[in-house]
């Protein structure tokens, strides 16, 4: 009988796999791959994958046809190296039918490895490089634009919009002895008008700050933007 740890562990081995095959991927040629170097990753693949017949089976497209068209490409290349419109013409078409076939055997290799770099190396084929996650990019620094007086014991916040942020969040003090006192803070999902803050004490000076929210997290608080309620 299969314990539950078993069982447990077995299925964590799998999602493993399966994550790993996901991350596999081979080089392709580009239209900037010169015809050389897809001349020589056709003879390795041609190479590799025909002495491994153990390992690769029957792929979908015969070997001895990539070799065709291997040796049509080497031979229309040479020609277009001198020769006119036609010759490049014919070059190009013999390049797009290898790189048809590479594609062809390329997902035929990967489907065999099951997610095995090894094997997928030993084909004659590249693995391309997983690509690394780019760090998000931390926002600008959002400033308190302004401070009015709205009606008694009211006052009236406008912060400056930030691209990308997905909100920001205001705080006020009052200042004692020039230093801000107790924050409080509101969350501010958009920037179109002014922010109210009501019930405050007339004769008192409050300091405002503000900082934004972004997929790198939260900027640094702003300078403080002072002023008197009445």
């Amino acid at each position: 009988m299969i314990s539950q740890k078993q069982t447990s562990q077995k299925e964590e081995k799998n999602m493993a796999t399966k994550s790993k095959i996901l991350k596999l991927n081979i080089v392709h040629p580009s239209p900037r791959t010169k015809v050389a170097d897809l001349l020589s990753r056709g003879h390795s693949v041609f190479t590799d994958m025909g002495v491994k017949v153990d390992v690769f089976g029957t792929p979908p497209l015969p070997l001895t046809t990539l070799k065709q068209d291997l040796d049509n490409l080497t031979t229309s290349s040479a020609a277009a190296n001198d020769g006119g419109k036609k010759d490049i013409a014919q070059r190009d078409k013999d390049r797009q039918v290898v790189e048809q076939d590479l594609d062809l055997l390329s997902a035929w290799v990967l489907k065999i490895a099951n997610g095995d770099p090894a094997i997928v190396t030993s084909s004659g084929f590249m693995l391309a490089s997983p690509r690394a996650k780019s760090s998000p990019e931390p926002l600008p620094q959002p400033v308190v634009d302004s401070v009015t007086q709205g009606v008694s014991r009211q006052l009236l916040a406008e912060i400056s919009p930030v691209p990308k942020a997905h909100g920001y969040v205001l705080r006020i003090a009052p200042l004692t002895n020039g230093v801000p006192d107790t924050w409080t803070e509101v969350t501010v999902t958009s920037t179109k008008g002014a922010v109210a803050f009501n019930d405050l004490t007339p004769g008192t000076i409050y300091a405002f700050q503000v900082k934004a929210l972004g997929k790198a997290g939260f900027t640094n608080w702003s300078d403080s933007v002072t002023r008197m309620c009445i």
